[in-house]
């Protein structure tokens, strides 16, 4: 993808797999969403329903991110959930599974995070419990901070992957089966 000087703003990567699992691809760069064909790419083709996790903060965001899926034809779900770490609750979840289970969400169907790093790291989570292979996206929506201008792979593992995330799931699911 370009962007409107014709520099290229967005880098792939195809993620490797491992047995049982397909690659997959991760796009790196600013307004990747806004592009429509990306978005069904990212989205994929067996996808009916998409979720969309965000803060208060980020509704505009959301619902915009929202009618670009309507207009692909997707079922759409906003679900708002509370700011920063608050997010990471096993109540949270539950209520997220919840909608998701109301709305009749299956494997093929696509749970996207926008937000900081507690709601990337919460859609990636309820995305992985729910159903085994559900796929999800992570739309990170913090400032770069001019040393991550670097490393591709680190703005999106810091704000996506890096952090408490890891004890955060293993929490999570420790309070889930203590439930």
């Amino acid at each position: 993808m370009t962007g409107p000087t014709g520099q290229r703003n967005t880098t792939r990567v195809r993620v490797g797999a491992g047995p049982g699992t397909e690659p997959y691809e991760v796009l790196v760069g600013r307004g990747v969403l806004a592009d429509r064909d990306g978005l069904r790419r990212l989205i994929g083709p067996r996808a009916r329903r998409v979720a969309i996790l965000h803060p208060r903060a980020l509704t505009d965001t959301a619902d915009a991110l929202r009618a670009r899926a309507g207009e692909l034809g997707h079922e759409t779900l906003a679900l708002r959930v509370p700011d920063a770490e608050a997010a990471k609750t096993a109540a949270v979840a539950a209520d997220c599974w919840e909608a998701l289970g109301r709305a009749g969400f299956t494997r093929t169907d696509v749970v996207i995070g926008v937000g900081g790093g507690a709601t990337t790291d919460l859609a990636g989570f309820v995305a992985a419990s729910w159903l085994r292979g559900v796929r999800w996206i992570a739309v990170p929506t913090h400032p770069a901070q001019p040393f991550r201008h670097h490393s591709v792979v680190f703005a999106v593992a810091d704000g996506t992957i890096a952090g408490p995330g890891v004890d955060s799931y293993r929490l999570a699911l420790r309070a889930i089966a203590a439930g």
